[in-house]
């Protein structure tokens, strides 16, 4: 019975180390160079193409998924930003300068276990997916903040926090 339970484990670690590196890459880029409307672009023509992606720039992190969702977040606030459904672009509002960005967050967000868990800022209302790359979600954040701390020489965030609310 454990002899199966480990090969299932190993199994799905293969399977999320696979995954990294067909759809990871990491690439160091100036201040100049980062387009926050470039990546919101780019998780959207993956959406539309029922590719499934994660994509960290700086501190936030963009996924699409094979249903044809896209999502921006910022996991140090909790913040989400639904960019498409069903493949279909969404409205948002982002506004990039050399020195700021400003974007307009509706939604909360948390990861726990394999749900995607969001509320809507003005209604409260929550809605809970099943069927996103969580897992991969939340490596490409945990790989992102490591990346960060080595660069700024600080700490880590704890792995999931706040994306990943405490399991009971």
């Amino acid at each position: 019975m454990g002899t199966k339970r480990n090969q299932k484990r190993r199994d799905r670690e293969a399977s999320l180390r696979e995954l990294r590196q067909r759809h990871m890459k990491a690439e160091f880029l100036a201040k100049s160079e980062i387009s926050i409307n470039r990546e919101v672009e780019y998780i959207r023509r993956c959406a539309a193409g029922h590719d499934s992606r994660c994509v960290t720039l700086d501190a936030l992190a963009f996924f699409s998924t094979e249903s044809g969702d896209a999502w921006m977040l910022d996991p140090d606030d909790g913040l989400a930003l639904c960019l498409a459904r069903d493949s279909v672009a969404l409205p948002v509002r982002i506004l990039q300068t050399d020195s700021s960005t400003v974007v307009e967050w509706n939604r909360t967000y948390s990861i726990e276990g394999d749900r995607f868990c969001t509320t809507e800022k003005k209604t409260g209302r929550v809605t809970t997916i099943v069927g996103y790359p969580t897992q991969a979600i939340l490596t490409a954040i945990q790989d992102a903040r490591e990346a960060q701390a080595k660069y700024l020489g600080g700490n880590v965030a704890e792995p999931g926090a706040p994306a990943e609310r405490p399991r009971d």
